[in-house]
């Protein structure tokens, strides 16, 4: 595959296809990457995420919250965590 190195505002880049990312396992908009160079050469890694990214990949938090407010219709999803205690402001 060739790419083109273009202006992108005060720096110059590439981009990358999204069929070309998923054919290393990237399907989030989000993903950090090591760069190198080698032999005159850029080398690109994926990093991995953190564990607690990884827990949540592919998690729909839209579909979470229209499946919560149908089984609590009506209900806030505010926790009453109780009365300010020490320095708290309250309103």
């Amino acid at each position: 595959m060739e790419v083109t190195l273009q202006k992108w505002g005060n720096s110059q880049g590439i981009r990358l296809s999204k069929s070309l990312l998923r054919e290393i396992g990237i399907t989030t908009e989000k993903a950090t990457f090591e760069i190198e160079v080698k032999n005159k050469e850029l080398v690109l890694k994926r990093k991995k995420e953190s564990k607690l990214a990884q827990r949540f990949e592919g998690f729909d938090y839209k579909a979470y919250w229209k499946k919560w407010n149908k089984e609590h219709p009506g209900q806030s999803k505010e926790v009453d965590w109780g009365k300010p205690v020490g320095k708290e402001i309250s309103w």
